[in-house]
């Protein structure tokens, strides 16, 4: 399993020289506030991995720390190393290259990838699920599913209009070999059709001249063979002119034979129908006299009817105005009666009421006043557990100020504690320079003496190894010594040496022995310096905790804005002022009134309602009876106000019995003549419609003998229709038809003899095309040329349908691959789902869509949420802390479908940063599934002291090995530091 060891940054952005910076197998966890370096980490991994930083671009320089030359990273992964270096110069930057890591991606797809699936860098604002349909299309696209395909899929496009374009020239060319082919076989045709035409004599223009002019009255020219085939037709067309009138002549004469017999028939019906018209036109004057003297005596009848129906009217309203008087006399005595009765009942229930009310009132005055004294107890009870509570947390905050003191003499003492140390410190590497500086210059001592010692010991060596046993003068002096003493004073010389060599050996141990104690007490300066620190820094920690619960205490109202002292007397005041309400509460206690029960004022307000009840009741009813009352002696004075006097009943009734039967007498002689008038009217109908009839028939043979002597006239026949007179004219018409057929047979014969001579000319004009054309070659052998021709043609059109078939077949090939883009990411879609129903709030995150398409070629990826009964894109609808949830589950969904790397690890850069607590620790939730279930390297960094401890506490119970660390200013830059 791939696990980063450690990673060794130096002057990246802040971070000083040599920092190591350990990695836990399992979570990492960088605490550090904003600016010290949390995102320059990751921007260091990724120039590890990938060799570049992505969102830089050319601007590599910009890692280097300010005031240094380069910068360099090395990530340790045991069994193999990956290492980059910046330089501010023009120098590319230095990258150990691919490894197991990278398996088979492409170089330039790393960072895209490491993005994808490891890497969430909040610098990095163009996220996938932030950016627009086709932005997000294009990312989704470099992925290695189908990567290829996708590539060779832009290309099919150029390539098919390529085909397409060469297919067209040789469809062109095809169908233009085609046309040379159907063009030389007409040619042939025409000249054999316009061959067979020409048969036996021909005559000359001249003679088909004089026997056209035979038919025209115009001079005809033989001057070509067009201007005969014209005067042939004219003459032709004319003479059928000549002879379709006849004939239409005729048919309309034949046509005549029924109009002589119809014109007889109708002007004796047309006589016979004029005297009968006559005497009926007689009869029906007649009728309509008798009819209109009927009609005066039913006036006159129902003048008199009327008369006597309006009087007989007059005297039955007057009887029922009499009797309606007499009636709403009696109803109005009962409704006053009645009026009274309902007066007293209302003046009963209004004293009712008015009881009621006032016991009502009384018991809820009094429960008034006990709810009032509850809600003043209950007020005064919140107000002394404030009290308390302000009590107690002035205590805590008594005890936490004397703590803060004790902290800040210590912070004091540390602080100079930390100063003699660090003066101790600076003692102690200035000793150690000194003692380093003297230990070089005793070796640089040694190393000369040691060479010039060899230099020596050789050439004497030399000297000695050529000197025979038997040779006793010197080779340097050239005294004869013997050779026992030049045995002597060479050994005497070689040991000469080695007592000083020894003496510089034994200096130079000493001066490194004294490096070693410079570095031990080095080293002990600066670790009791950095213990120092560490229990200043704890004691800052711890003051600014107990600050934080001071801050908390002193936002209560009772002391804001206040010191000990001050909230101490605002405490004494608060419980004297408590003090005096509660005595004021009992003294308003022991003044109020019994209380009655919940029954008794439920009883006293049921009373209350019924007796408003009824008193209600009781006014409409005796509204109603008031109004009833009124209309009813409204209508009783309108009686009594008539201007003249009613008279009696008996004489109104014997009235209207003497009118009754005038009025019936009227009625009966009404009808009588009513019925008189409509006998008249039928003998009038009658005597109408015989005349009508016999007006329509004459006018009928009327109208036939116009139409007769109307289309007699129309065929230019002189005098009444007459047989004799049609025959001869029908004669006249058969003859001048027979001459006219007999003329356009002899037209036709003329006209056979000009198409012989146009196939003659025809016959010549298509041989000298076919020679033109033919050529030097036969006409067979043009005939083959041109089919070779269409032939190869059609078999070029052949091959370019084949390879454009072929490039059809592997664009659909390349369409399916490509697809496998989209079914990859259905396979996504559930498990993004699901981490966002687990890690954002708002329940319809968790429902966001991911579709992926292609439109015009086009790559298009769509993230949307539901709205109502719509979708938008998940940008303009989500949250800051929304859309980074949204990029880390799809970069989690990733890591999980998607692996790319055998290195299983989420590189997250501050992942909680708009998240509080309650939000963050859903986040946290997932991260230790895929540490603990899934067996990924975190690596995470935040801001937040309280979610980072908070994290770790989580992972910690768990069993997760989890290492917490801290960004902390150091000589130089940023250093790390284990918390």
């Amino acid at each position: 399993m791939t696990v980063l060891k450690n990673i060794t940054l130096s002057n990246i952005r802040r971070f000083a020289a040599d920092v190591t910076v350990p990695i836990s197998s399992q979570a990492t966890i960088f605490l550090a506030p904003n600016g010290t370096g949390k995102t320059a980490l990751f921007e260091a991994i990724e120039l590890a991995l990938t060799g570049t930083v992505a969102r830089l671009n050319e601007d590599m320089f910009a890692l280097v720390r300010e005031g240094a030359q380069r910068a360099e990273v090395n990530l340790d992964f045991g069994d193999f190393e990956h290492r980059a270096i910046v330089t501010t110069d023009a120098t590319p930057v230095y990258w150990s290259g691919r490894s197991q890591l990278h398996g088979n991606v492409n170089q330039e797809d790393l960072g895209y990838l490491l993005r994808l699936t490891h890497l969430l860098d909040q610098r990095d604002k163009h996220w996938f699920t932030q950016e627009e349909s086709s932005s997000a299309g294009d990312q989704l696209t470099r992925l290695p599913i189908g990567k290829d395909a996708q590539y060779a899929s832009g290309l099919i496009t150029g390539l098919k209009q390529a085909v397409t374009k060469v297919r067209t020239e040789q469809e062109r060319n095809t169908v233009d070999a085609q046309n040379k082919v159907q063009i030389w076989n007409n040619l042939l045709q025409q000249r054999n059709e316009a061959k067979e035409r020409v048969s036996g004599e021909l005559p000359t223009f001249e003679q088909i001249a004089m026997a056209l002019q035979l038919y025209s009255s115009d001079q005809i020219s033989a001057d070509n063979l067009d201007s005969l085939e014209a005067a042939q037709a004219v003459c032709t067309s004319n003479i059928q002119t000549e002879l379709l009138g006849l004939r239409e002549k005729y048919v309309a004469l034949q046509q005549m034979n029924e109009v002589c017999s119809a014109f007889t028939l109708a002007v004796d019906a047309s006589n016979r129908l004029a005297e009968l018209k006559s005497l009926r036109q007689q009869a029906h004057e007649e009728a309509q006299r008798i009819r209109d003297a009927s009609a005066v005596k039913v006036t006159q009848a129902a003048a008199a009817h009327i008369e006597a129906d309006l009087e007989l009217r007059r005297v039955r309203d007057e009887l029922i105005k009499v009797e309606e008087r007499e009636r709403l006399h009696q109803t109005l005595q009962i409704e006053n009666e009645a009026l009274e009765r309902e007066r007293q009942a209302y003046v009963q229930c209004v004293s009712v009421r008015a009881s009621t009310a006032s016991t009502l009132k009384e018991a809820e005055d009094v429960e008034d006043a006990y709810i009032q004294w509850t809600a003043v107890r209950a007020d005064w009870q919140t107000k002394a557990a404030e009290l308390e509570v302000a009590s107690r947390m002035w205590f805590e905050w008594s005890a936490d100020a004397e703590q803060i003191r004790v902290i800040d003499e210590q912070i004091k003492s540390f602080n100079q504690s930390i100063g003699d140390q660090q003066r101790v410190l600076g003692e102690k590497v200035a000793e150690h320079e000194i003692a380093v500086k003297r230990a070089t210059e005793a070796r640089g001592r040694l190393h000369t003496l040691q060479q010039s010692s060899d230099s020596i010991r050789a050439a004497v060596a030399a000297i000695a190894a050529d000197l025979s046993d038997k040779r006793g003068d010197c080779p340097v002096c050239g005294v004869e010594h013997g050779v026992a003493e030049l045995r002597r004073r060479i050994d005497n010389q070689l040991q000469a040496v080695d007592p000083v060599l020894r003496s510089l050996a034994e200096h130079e141990r000493e001066c490194r022995d004294a490096v070693a104690q410079s570095e031990r007490n080095k080293d002990e300066a600066t670790q009791l310096h950095g213990q120092s620190v560490a229990l200043r820094d704890r004691a800052i920690s711890d003051r600014d905790s107990l600050l934080g619960r001071v801050d908390l205490v002193r936002q209560l109202q009772i002391f804001e804005e206040a010191n000990l002292e001050i909230a101490s007397e605002r405490l004494a005041a608060r419980r004297k002022e408590l003090d005096l309400a509660k005595v004021a509460l009992d003294e308003f206690s022991q003044q109020l009134a019994p209380r009655h029960s919940v029954e008794a004022v439920t009883q006293y307000r049921q009373h209350a309602h019924r007796a408003v009840e009824n008193e209600n009741q009781t006014a409409q009813t005796l509204r109603r009876r008031e109004t009833i009352v009124s209309m009813l002696q409204q209508q009783f004075e309108e009686f009594s106000s008539l201007p003249t006097p009613p008279r009696s009943l008996e004489l109104i009734k014997e009235d209207v019995a003497r009118l009754g039967e005038l009025a019936d007498t009227k009625l009966f002689e009404r009808r009588q003549a009513e019925a008189l008038v409509d006998v008249g009217e039928a003998n009038l109908r009658q005597s109408k419609s015989l005349f009508d009839g016999t007006h329509a028939e004459w006018q009928s043979y009327f109208n036939r003998v116009v139409e007769c002597r109307e289309r007699w006239t129309l065929q230019h026949l002189s005098g009444e229709p007459e047989q004799s007179i049609l025959t001869a004219t029908l004669a006249d018409c058969e003859l001048a038809t027979s001459r006219l057929v007999g003329s356009l047979s002899e037209l036709g014969e003329i006209r056979r003899d000009i198409a012989r001579l146009r196939g003659s000319v025809d016959y010549r004009k298509s041989q000298e095309i076919i020679d033109s054309q033919r050529g030097d070659r036969s006409e067979l052998e043009h005939g083959i040329y041109l089919i070779q021709n269409l032939d190869a043609a059609s078999n070029e059109l052949k091959r370019v349908d084949e390879r454009r078939l072929t490039l059809d077949t592997f664009s659909t090939a390349l369409t399916n691959e490509v697809e496998q883009i989209h079914t990859r990411l259905l396979d996504i879609e559930p498990l993004w789902q699901s981490l966002l129903s687990r890690i954002v709030r708002e329940p319809r995150f968790s429902q966001t869509g991911l579709q992926y398409l292609r439109r015009r070629n086009k790559p298009h990826a769509h993230v949307q949420v539901p709205v109502g009964e719509r979708e938008a894109p998940a940008y303009k609808v989500a949250s800051e802390a929304q859309k980074a949830d949204l990029q880390l589950s799809f970069l989690l969904s990733m890591a999980q479908v998607h692996r790319w790397s055998p290195w299983k690890a989420l590189l997250l850069d501050d992942p909680t940063q708009h998240h509080d607590l309650v939000h963050a620790s859903a986040v946290f939730d997932v991260l230790r599934d895929y540490i603990v279930d899934y067996g990924f390297q975190t690596i995470v960094t935040t801001h937040d002291p309280v979610q980072a401890r908070f994290f770790a506490r989580k992972l910690s119970n768990d069993g997760v090995q989890v290492q917490l660390v801290t960004l902390a200013p150091v000589g130089g830059g940023v250093g790390v530091r284990s918390l």
